[in-house]
């Protein structure tokens, strides 16, 4: 499935947009119960300061070391799992900001204890809710990106197999594009550069994990196989 093809998806935007209902929903429901006269509570600023700092200190490790997910899972037969991860990038960094935000807040706070008051026009309660909606972006973060990381090794490509002219599009995760069924064994080479191993009727090319294996039948590409690093040793006449 090509990356172009999996962004027009639906399943894609939805499994993308919908983790983001969790935080809005929550921000509603602290909103509500902060707004009502006589909602009150103290709170040690030095304790509560250092959960956000812990918090904001691991998502921003998080982050990039998801971004990098993203780019190879989007190789996947799956949109439903790059989908969730980027939804659990867009969580993440939202974290992030208002995690960065309430650790600068609180640093120009003087005093031990922090009091949060309700009400209508509460200068405080903001605080609240802010804490209430970075926890609920960390919680679905976590379960988005465990949701998506499963759904990737559940529909991830074997890691041997072959395309033909009659087969699909090709499922494997390549540096270059693979040529169209019937061309010659020059466009190959001009597209993919000098073999790494060649015989008559097959061009091989040997990739950081895996090799390709271009098969040709009267100098006309019939065939494609990826084989395993550890099995590209063993090939003699692939095709």
């Amino acid at each position: 499935m090509l990356t172009s093809d999996i962004r027009l998806e639906p399943s894609l935007w939805i499994a993308w947009l919908a983790p983001l209902v969790i935080p809005i929903v929550v921000w509603a429901i602290a909103q509500s119960l902060w707004s009502k006269p006589g909602a009150k509570r103290e709170i040690d600023a030095k304790n509560f300061r250092a959960v956000y700092v812990a918090a904001t200190s691991v998502l921003a490790v998080v982050v990039p070391l998801t971004g990098s997910l993203v780019l190879e899972v989007r190789t996947s037969e799956s949109s439903a799992a790059l989908g969730l991860l980027l939804s659990a990038v867009t969580l993440a960094v939202f974290a992030l900001v208002v995690g960065a935000y309430l650790i600068f807040k609180l640093s120009t706070l003087s005093g031990d204890t922090l009091t949060v008051e309700g009400g209508p026009g509460s200068s405080s309660a903001w605080m609240a809710i802010a804490g209430s909606v970075q926890f609920s972006c960390v919680i679905a973060f976590l379960v988005s990106a465990l949701i998506g990381l499963s759904l990737f090794a559940v529909t991830s490509p074997n890691e041997q197999g072959s395309v033909g002219r009659d087969s699909g599009p090709a499922r494997y995760a390549l540096l270059r594009d693979l040529p169209e069924m019937g061309v010659t064994q020059d466009e190959v080479k001009r597209a993919w550069g000098t073999p790494d191993q060649s015989g008559e009727g097959w061009l091989l090319y040997r990739l950081a994990n895996s090799s390709v294996t271009f098969c040709f039948v009267d100098d006309d590409l019939d065939k494609i196989i990826e084989s395993r690093s550890e099995d590209q040793d063993a090939v003699q006449a692939p095709c």
